[in-house]
C-alpha cells in the first residue's frame, strides 16, 4: 500500500473517530439505548475498517495487475523490435552501407540491461511465466552471440564469412526468437487475465461482505427501531431504502444526514463513506476494463500491421511494388518499420519503371532514352551504366550511318566513272570503225595501182596522198590507243579506290561488331547489321580486284595494239617514200604495190585487233558499271537498315541518289 492510500485511510479513520466522540457527547436517547447504539456504531466502525481494508487490497492488486499488463510485455516488445532493427542494420552493412560497430555494441548493452531487469522481476512471477522467461533468455543470449559475431566479421572486413554467419546461425537464432516471444507474451496475457479474474472475485466478495454487514446493521437497527419506532421509523426506512439501492449499485441516494437525531445523522455519514468506497471500487473496475480494451486494441493493430507487411512482401517477391503496408497510429517502432518498407517499395518501383521505359525504347530502336529520375546507391550505379551503354551504342550507330553514306556516295562516283568509261569505249569503237574504212579504201587504192600501170604517176601521186592519209590515220589510231590505255589505267585506279573503300568499310564493320559484342544482348541486332556490312565490303573488294585484273589485261593488249599501229605508221611512211621515188623507178611499181598490199593486210589485222580490244573494253566497262550499281544497292540497303535506329541527335536518310 502506497503512502497516498495510507493518507486516505488515516483521514477516514479520523472522521469516524470524530463521529464517535460526538456520539459519546450526545445523550438525546434514553440511557438504556446507549448500549444498543454503541454496538451498532461499533459494527459500523468495523464495517468501515473492513471496507477500507478491502478497498486498499483491491487497489494494490489492481495496481500490480496494471503493472504486469504494461511493463513486462513492453520490455519484451522493445527488445524484439530492437533485435529486428539490428538485424536489418547488419543486412544493409553487408550490402555496402556504412557500419558502426560501436552502435551495435551499445544496442547490445541496452537490450541486455532491459532483459536483465525483466529476468530479475520474473522472480515475482508464477512458475509458468518464470519458465518461459528462462527459455526466452537463452534464445536471446544465443542470438546476441550470433549477431555479435557477424558484427565483428563485418568490422574486420570479412564480408563473405559475415554473410555466411548472417544467413546461417544468426538467421536460425532470429527465427527462434519470434515464436518464443509470442509464447512468452501469451503466458503473460494469461497471467493478466487470471489476476483480473481474481480482482473481480475479490470485488464480488467485498460486495457480499458489505451487503452482509449492511443486512446485520439493518437487523440491529430494526431491533432498536422497535424500541424507538416513533422517533426512528422514518429515518431508518430512508436509510434502508438507500442501502437497498446501494446494493444495486445505485449511488447518489438521499439519506437523513441532517436529522435531529444524532445517531441517525452518524449512520447517514457512515452510509456516505460506504457509498464513496463502493463508487471508488466501481471506478477502479471501469479503469481496469478500459486498460484491457486498450491492450486488446493494440494487439489487434499490431496483428493488422503484420498482415499488411506480409502482403506487401509477398507482392514484392512477385515483382509487384505498387502495394503499400498500413499501420495504425501509436505503434512506435512498428510504424517506422512500415514506413521504411513503403519507401523501399516506392523507390524500387520507380527504378523498375524507368528501366522498363529505356528497355522498350532500345527494343524499338530509340537509343535516346535516358534515366530521368534521380536515384542513389546501387540504383544510381546501374542507371549510369545503362545510360553510358546507350550513349556508346548510339555513337557507334551514328558512325555506321556516316560510313553507309560515304559508301553510297563513293559507289555513285564509281558508277559514274564506269559509265564514262563505257561512253569513251563507244567513242573509240567509232574511231576504230573509221580507221577500218580508211584501211579498206587504202587497200582498194593499192590494188588499183597494181592493176593500172599506165596511170602510174597519177596513181603514185594518189598513193602518196593515201599514204599520207594512212599515216595520219595511224597517228590517230596511236592517239586513240593512248586514250584507251589511259582509260584502262583510270579504271585500274578507280578499282584501287573501290578496293580501299571496301577495306575501310570492312574495318568499320569489324569495329562495329566489337562494339556490338561489348553491348551484349542489346547489341545483337546491330551485330547482324555489322556482319552484313562486312560481307558486302568483302564482295566489293573482290569485284574491285577483278576490275583491276581486267584493266591490267586491257593495258597489256592496248600496248600490243599500239606497237602494231606504230609498225603500220612506219610502213605508211615507207610507202610514202617509195611513192615519192616511183617517178624514177617505174619498174619497182609492182614490188611497191605488193609491199603496200602486205602493209595494208597488216593494218587490217591491226584494225581487227583494235576492234577486239574495243569489244573487251566495252565488256569491262559494263562489268565496272554493274559492280558499281551493286555497291550502290548494298550501301542503300545498309542505310535503310540503319534508319530504324534513332540516337536523338540526327537520322540518316535511306533515300540515297545515284
Amino acid at each position: 500500500m502506497c503512502s497516498g492510500d495510507w493518507g486516505v485511510f488515516a483521514e477516514r479513520r479520523s472522521k469516524i473517530g470524530y463521529q464517535m466522540s460526538l456520539l459519546r457527547q450526545h445523550h438525546s436517547l434514553k440511557t438504556e439505548m446507549l448500549a444498543l447504539f454503541a454496538v451498532i456504531l461499533g459494527m459500523v466502525i468495523a464495517a468501515g475498517v473492513i471496507v477500507q481494508r478491502s478497498h486498499s487490497l483491491l487497489i494494490a492488486g489492481a495496481r500490480d495487475a496494471v503493472w504486469e499488463a504494461s511493463t513486462p510485455p513492453s520490455q519484451v516488445f522493445s527488445v524484439v523490435n530492437g533485435l529486428g532493427a539490428i538485424r536489418e542494420y547488419l543486412g544493409f552493412a553487408l550490402h555496402g552501407d556504412e557500419f558502426d560497430i560501436a552502435a551495435v555494441r551499445k544496442f547490445e548493452a541496452d537490450s541486455k540491461s532491459i532483459w536483465s531487469e525483466l529476468a530479475a522481476l520474473s522472480a515475482f512471477f508464477p512458475p509458468a511465466v518464470m519458465a518461459e522467461v528462462e527459455i526466452a533468455t537463452k534464445r536471446f543470449e544465443s542470438y546476441h552471440s550470433s549477431y555479435s559475431k557477424t558484427a565483428e566479421l563485418i568490422a574486420a572486413g570479412k564480408l563473405d564469412a559475415a554473410r555466411e554467419n548472417y544467413y546461417g546461425s544468426e538467421a536460425r537464432a532470429f527465427r527462434e526468437i519470434g515464436p518464443q516471444a509470442t509464447k512468452l507474451l501469451s503466458v503473460m496475457s494469461a497471467r493478466i487475465m487470471q489476476e483480473s479474474d481474481r480482482l473481480e472475485a475479490t470485488a464480488a466478495s467485498s460486495t457480499i461482505q458489505l451487503i452482509t454487514i449492511a443486512a446485520a446493521m439493518i437487523g440491529l437497527m430494526v431491533a432498536g427501531g422497535l424500541m424507538v419506532v416513533v422517533r426512528l421509523l422514518g429515518p431508518l426506512a430512508t436509510l434502508n431504502r438507500a442501502i437497498i439501492r446501494l446494493s444495486r449499485n445505485e449511488f447518489g441516494q438521499e439519506v437523513p444526514a441532517n436529522s435531529g437525531i444524532k445517531e441517525i445523522a452518524d449512520m447517514a455519514a457512515s452510509f456516505k463513506i460506504l457509498e464513496a468506497a463502493l463508487v471508488e471500487r466501481q471506478n477502479l473496475e471501469v479503469e481496469n476494463k478500459l486498460a484491457r480494451q486498450t491492450d486488446e486494441q493494440r494487439s489487434m493493430a499490431i496483428a493488422a500491421a503484420a498482415r499488411s507487411v506480409q502482403a506487401v512482401v509477398s507482392s514484392a517477391s512477385r515483382g509487384e511494388f505498387g502495394d503499400r503496408a498500413k499501420a495504425a497510429a501509436g505503434l512506435g517502432e512498428l510504424s517506422m518499420i512500415v514506413d521504411g518498407l513503403n519507401q523501399v517499395c516506392q523507390s524500387t518501383g520507380e527504378f523498375l519503371d524507368e528501366l522498363y521505359r529505356c528497355a522498350t525504347g532500345l527494343a524499338s530502336g530509340d537509343l535516346s532514352q535516358r534515366f530521368n529520375a534521380a536515384f542513389e546507391g546501387r540504383y544510381a550505379t546501374v542507371a549510369c551504366g545503362l545510360d553510358a551503354a546507350m550513349r556508346d551504342l548510339g555513337a557507334t550507330i551514328q558512325e555506321a550511318k556516316a560510313t553507309s553514306e560515304k559508301t553510297a556516295t563513293r559507289a555513285g562516283e564509281i558508277k559514274r566513272l564506269a559509265e564514262d568509261i563505257a561512253e569513251r569505249s563507244e567513242s573509240q569503237a567509232v574511231t576504230i570503225e573509221q580507221l577500218n574504212l580508211a584501211v579498206t579504201a587504202f587497200a582498194s587504192g593499192v590494188a588499183a595501182t597494181a592493176d593500172a600501170a599506165q596511170g602510174l604517176v597519177e596513181t603514185a601521186q594518189t598513193a602518196s596522198h593515201s599514204a599520207s592519209a594512212g599515216s595520219r590515220l595511224a597517228s590517230d589510231a596511236l592517239a586513240a590507243m593512248a586514250t584507251i590505255e589511259a582509260s584502262s589505267q583510270r579504271v585500274g585506279e578507280v578499282a584501287g579506290v573501290i578496293n580501299s573503300i571496301a577495306l575501310q568499310t570492312n574495318l568499320l564493320a569489324l569495329n562495329a561488331s566489337v562494339e556490338a559484342a561489348r553491348a551484349g544482348e542489346h547489341g545483337k541486332g546491330f551485330a547482324v547489321v555489322a556482319a552484313e556490312i562486312r560481307r558486302l565490303a568483302i564482295q566489293v573488294a573482290e569485284a574491285s580486284r577483278s576490275v583491276r585484273v581486267m584493266a591490267a589485261d586491257t593495258q597489256v593488249q592496248v600496248g600490243e595494239s599500239s606497237d602494231k599501229v606504230r609498225q603500220a605508221a612506219t610502213a605508211l611512211t615507207g610507202i610514202a617514200s617509195i611513192v615519192q621515188s616511183m617517178n624514177g623507178v617505174v619498174i619497182d611499181i609492182a614490188d611497191a604495190a605488193n609491199e603496200q598490199a602486205n602493209a595494208v593486210n597488216q593494218i587490217g589485222n591491226s584494225v581487227r585487233s583494235l576492234d577486239e580490244i574495243k569489244q573487251k573494253n566495252m565488256a569491262s566497262s559494263e562489268a565496272n558499271a554493274a559492280v558499281a550499281s551493286n555497291l550502290l544497292s548494298s550501301a542503300t540497303e545498309l542505310a535503310e537498315k540503319m534508319q530504324r535506329f534513332s540516337t536523338g541527335e540526327f537520322a540518316i536518310s535511306a533515300n540515297l541518289t545515284e
